[in-house]
Order: structure tokens, then sequence, then C-alpha cells
């Protein structure tokens, strides 16, 4: 499990590197800082995202080989399997893609470009027709899961590849004239189809109510999926915190000073992008809380719920809510930790004690939450 975790994580980042590239190219240069992503990077981006997206079809074919051999087991989920076929669909683009990057120079020809953002897009999209959420429900499903996904690679791309292969962040203003709204829409739409994807992935299969949703959600903490969703769902908080700090503050201190470095907290920002990528190659090889009471018979409770836990758990187990002086205390520490994590950007302290502040905040919100449970 551990490697394909790392597998999907890199994923992430080549989905990232390429969407955040083709966009780049498909911008006027006076729009843009003075960005230049090595023809290399995506390249390697474009074999990273075949190879990598491989990883759970061979798990399939391992799993179903055991019992009906290897030979018929690859044939049947490669080419019976949404999976399968899915993969295929990734490979054909993907071949698309890398030949027409490596021999065409796009970066100066906007046609081009505009195409192999297409091909990117369509890539993005077999890979969320592979989805648990598409095999679920075949429509609503996959078309939240692609909202999500594509919403993700355009502010998380545009953000790793301009602060990562930008020089010196000239031109930044202009940038953050047309990304700030960009990143802004794409957040509403992360929120969104994500509840409407959890709605699915979680849901028990005859309610799909709130109210039920609701209880799975809280319920699912009890298991490694619940756990994990929430972890990713506390990173928000200080992505959203750096995400307003370097759309309003650094632009105020780069209009007073125009020798200003905005890379430097561009740059933390893409790491808690990066640490959600992560913690979401984690949540992707769970298995969702469908039926809590079967999950813990199979799979047990989660490590950390086990952890924190003060009673004993069974199948029956129930989750209930009451706050109490520690997980008060840890709810005021976790908000001197948001407005401390938004004062290092404001105060410029240093960058590694900044995402230490980040970090805390998000541990500190997490045990507000586990130390209420009882």
């Amino acid at each position: 499990m551990t490697v394909v975790v790392l597998t999907e994580f890199l994923l992430y980042i080549c989905f990232a590197v390429m969407t955040g590239s083709m966009i780049i190219y498909t911008v006027p240069k006076g729009r843009l800082p003075d960005v230049t992503v090595p023809k290399k990077a995506i390249l390697y981006s474009i074999i990273g995202s075949i190879v990598l997206s491989i990883g759970p079809v061979i798990s399939t074919i391992i799993i179903f080989g055991k019992d009906i051999g290897y030979w018929t087991s690859f044939k049947s989920v490669l080419f019976g399997f949404d999976i399968g076929k899915a993969w295929i669909f990734m490979l054909v683009i993907g071949l698309l893609l890398f030949g027409l990057v490596y021999f065409n120079d796009i970066n100066h020809d906007p046609f081009l470009s505009k195409i192999a953002l297409l091909l990117v897009v369509l890539l993005i999209g077999g890979y969320a027709k592979a989805s648990h959420a598409a095999s679920l429900a075949p429509f609503a499903g996959f078309t939240y899961h692609y909202l999500h996904l594509i919403a993700v690679a355009i502010w998380g791309g545009l953000l790793i590849t301009t602060a990562w292969f930008s020089k010196k962040g000239s031109n930044w203003l202009n940038f953050l004239k047309w990304f700030t709204p960009l990143a802004s829409i794409c957040l509403v739409i992360i929120i969104l189809s994500g509840i409407l994807t959890m709605s699915i992935d979680i849901a028990k299969p005859a309610d799909h109510s709130v109210r039920s949703l609701i209880n799975q959600y809280d319920h699912g903490l009890m298991v490694n999926y619940g756990q994990s969703l929430l972890i990713k769902h506390i990173l928000i908080v200080p992505l959203v915190i750096y995400a307003v700090m370097n759309a309003f503050v650094i632009r105020r201190r780069l209009k007073r000073n125009r020798g200003a470095h905005p890379l430097k907290w561009a740059r933390v920002e893409t790491i808690i992008i990066m640490a959600i990528f992560s913690v979401t190659a984690f949540l992707g090889q769970q298995s969702p809380p469908h039926d809590i009471v079967a999950a813990l018979k199979v799979d047990g409770a989660s490590p950390l719920f086990n952890a924190l836990y003060p009673g004993v758990i069974t199948p029956e187990t129930t989750v209930h809510w009451s706050f109490n002086l520690m997980s008060i205390s840890f709810l005021i520490l976790g908000i001197l930790m948001a407005v401390m994590t938004t004062m290092s950007v404001a105060n410029r302290f240093t960058k590694g004690f900044s995402i230490f502040l980040a970090f805390c905040l998000v541990l500190s919100s997490y045990l507000t939450v586990m130390l209420s449970i009882d």
C-alpha cells in the first residue's frame, strides 16, 4: 500500500505541473511572472502520469490473479474493468501529449499550447473515470470528482509552477490580478464538488440524506478513511490563510515595494498543497465507510482513533460529541495558532517557523475534534 500511496502522491504532482505549465503557455507573457518550466519537467510529468496511474491497475490484477491466474486477470482488468479502460485511455492521451510537447516548441505556439491543455484536461478525465465515486454513480460521481480534480490542478498547478520555476517573482502583481479571482473560483468549486463527491463516497447505499451523510462522517472517524478525510479538511484552513495572505498582504507589499520577493510565501502555500496531496493519496487507498459496522469488523479501528478514544471500540461503537476542558483548550490553541500563522506572513517570520505554526494549527484542530468524542 505504501508504494501505491507514493505513486498517487507523485501522480497528483504530475497533474499539477502539466496543468500549470499548459495554462502558463496559453497566457500572454505580460500577465505572467518570469517563469520558464523546463521542457524535461513537462515530459517527465507526462511519462509520470502514464506510469504512476497504473498502480491501482496492477494492484487489482494481483488481487484477482491469485485466484484466476495472472494472465486472465491482466486481460479481465485491463479490458473489462473501468479502472483498466480508463488507464488505456490515459495511455493513448498521454502518448499524444508527449509527442506534441516533444516535437514542438509549445512555449511559443499559442495554438498548440491550447491543444496540449485540452489533452491534459482529457488525461485527468480518464483518471476521474476510474474513481470510487464514478463506480458508484457513473455520471454524478464522475462529474463531481472530475470538477474537483480540475479545480485542484488549476489552482495547485499554477501556484506550483510559478512559485518554483519563476525567477525573482518579477511581474507578480500582474499575475495576481487574474490568478487571485481564478483561485477563488477554484476554491469554491473544490469545496462544493468535494462535498458532493463525499456524499457519494461515504453514503449508505439506501440513504443519501444530509442527516445520514453527517452521521456517516462522524462514525467514519473510527476508520482510516474518516481519519484521513478529517485531516485533509483541516489542512484546508492553513491553505486558505496562506492563499488570502498571498492575495492581499503580499500584493499590498508589492505595491509599496516593487523589489519585494513574493516567491517565499507562494512556496509555503505549495507545501500545504503537497501535504493535502499526500493525505489524499493515502485516503484514496482506504475503504470508504459505507457500512461502519462491517468496516470495523473487517479492518478494525484506525490506530489514531484507537489511541485517542477513551473507551473500548467494538463494531457497535457509536460516536458522541461532548466538549470538555481538553478539547476547549486545544480549540483556543488552534485559534491562537491560526492568528500566529497569519501574523507570520504579515510580520515576515521565517518560512520554516511559519510552516511549523501552520502544522501546530492542524494538530490543535485535529485534537479539538478527537478529544470531543466520548
